[in-house]
């Protein structure tokens, strides 16, 4: 990846751009992803309504492929409360 990518992540405000989001977010994240830390996501949750939430999911990698069982369920049950 070249230096502008991470130059322009760095340059990013979570808190300026994740308090505008007024409906309730499902995040799911591995706790073994190795492309974006899980405090990201952690730290997202405070900016975000309390109906929000965040699913760590154990041994998940960033693209959650050998999760499939785990992430279909929680995102139909999720979209089924919310949509």
């Amino acid at each position: 990846m070249s230096k502008s990518y991470f130059t322009e992540r760095m340059s990013i405000n979570q808190e300026e751009i994740v308090s505008k989001i007024k409906c309730p977010v499902l995040i799911i994240h591995g706790d073994q992803d190795e492309s974006v830390p899980l405090d990201q996501s952690k730290s997202a949750m405070k900016y975000l309504s309390n109906n929000s939430k965040l699913e760590i999911v154990e041994d998940g990698d960033h693209r959650l492929n050998e999760k499939i069982n785990i992430i279909v369920p929680l995102s139909v049950n999720w979209f089924k409360k919310y949509i």
